[in-house]
């Protein structure tokens, strides 16, 4: 049997042990602490037990990660004290115990234990590095805000549809776009243009419709750039 001193209770009353440590809690499978919950991030926030005091951090998550209601400053890192409300996103409750009461669980293996959505499942660390800490990379040089991308896709409505691309960090996909539409937007209107003045000159009915097919050009010149930022939107939000 393994004695915990330090570890969260959830609202249907289930517990998990806070390993000494870094422990990483997320939907990515190899958190020390996975939380299969839609709404949390892949890597959500960090919790770090040094001797008799357990920290929080936030790590850049999409929902945000709050203490009594308060909600935390991404990267900036706080001390919780005992009975602490801890909430990831707008679902996921947890209480703090930071007591001299001991928690029992018994010792399991170091494979993760599946459980259904909405349930924690706990990777121990291994016995032999109390200290164990998981790799984790800085969310932030390989994580860009989703909400800025959107915004910088969208600038595609004035013909320069591909900065949000090489912001998020698909850089070649992203200039091959901004070349491709301004050429195809700006491109259009002039041709379109000297279309329709040539075949007015020959016909009024061929001009008419020539300036007809201008008039796509505007719908698509905003529809365009709108799906390929929802569809950034989303391709980030999978990476979180």
């Amino acid at each position: 049997m393994i004695n915990e001193s330090f570890y969260l209770q959830l609202t249907n009353g289930k517990t998990i042990p806070i390993p000494t440590g870094e422990a990483i809690m997320g939907r990515q499978p190899d958190n020390p602490i996975v939380i299969d919950e839609q709404g949390v991030s892949r890597q959500h926030a960090k919790l770090l037990r040094q001797g008799n005091q357990v920290t929080l951090t936030d790590l850049n998550s999409s929902n945000g990660t709050y203490v009594n209601g308060q909600k935390l400053t991404p990267h900036i890192t706080i001390t919780l004290t005992h009975r602490d409300e801890i909430r990831l996103g707008q679902q996921m409750q947890f209480t703090f115990y930071g007591d001299a009461a001991s928690y029992s669980i018994e010792k399991t293996t170091l494979e993760p234990i599946v459980m259904p959505q909405g349930y924690l499942a706990v990777n121990p660390p291994p016995a032999q590095i109390p200290n164990y800490s998981p790799p984790y990379q800085q969310p932030t040089a390989n994580n860009p805000d989703p909400n800025i991308a959107v915004v910088l896709e969208i600038l595609g409505v004035i013909g320069i549809m591909g900065i949000g691309r090489i912001y998020s960090g698909q850089t070649g996909l992203g200039i091959a776009m901004l070349i491709s539409w301004f050429i195809f937007v700006w491109g259009s209107y002039l041709i379109i243009l000297l279309g329709a003045s040539f075949f007015t000159a020959i016909t009024f009915g061929l001009g008419f419709l020539s300036y007809c097919c201008l008039c796509i050009i505007p719908i698509m010149q905003i529809a365009v750039p709108i799906a390929s930022a929802l569809q950034l939107k989303s391709d980030l939000q999978k990476r979180r």
